[in-house]
């Protein structure tokens, strides 16, 4: 969710679908941003659940020159609540599609 999700597919994988691989559906251009508000850096929020409990953290990809940071889900069975593992900002090289984080 969050107002730029619709940029991006997130699906899971791993022996146990307990990661999840983040992935542009389009190229961003620094030149011509299309998130929600114009300033290059795109939101949404992404969630992991384990038996009833939830988590949720909000992840911001910012588009520039930089080199992508990972980003990894991690949900044990285990009785806990789900963990997100990893920074929140993102940095993705302009005019570039496909994976993003796992």
């Amino acid at each position: 969710s969050g107002p730029d999700h619709h940029l991006f597919s997130l699906m899971p994988t791993g022996e146990q679908n307990d990661l999840a691989l983040l992935t542009l559906e389009q190229s961003l251009n620094f030149e011509s941003p299309r998130d929600d508000n114009r300033d290059n850096t795109y939101e949404l929020y992404v969630e992991a659940s384990d038996t009833g409990h939830r988590t949720q953290i909000a992840v911001f990809v910012r588009v520039d020159h930089k080199v992508g940071k990972e980003v990894s889900v991690g949900v044990t069975d285990e009785n806990e609540p789900p963990s997100i593992r990893g920074s929140s900002l993102l940095f993705f090289p302009e005019n570039a599609t496909g994976e993003l984080a796992t």
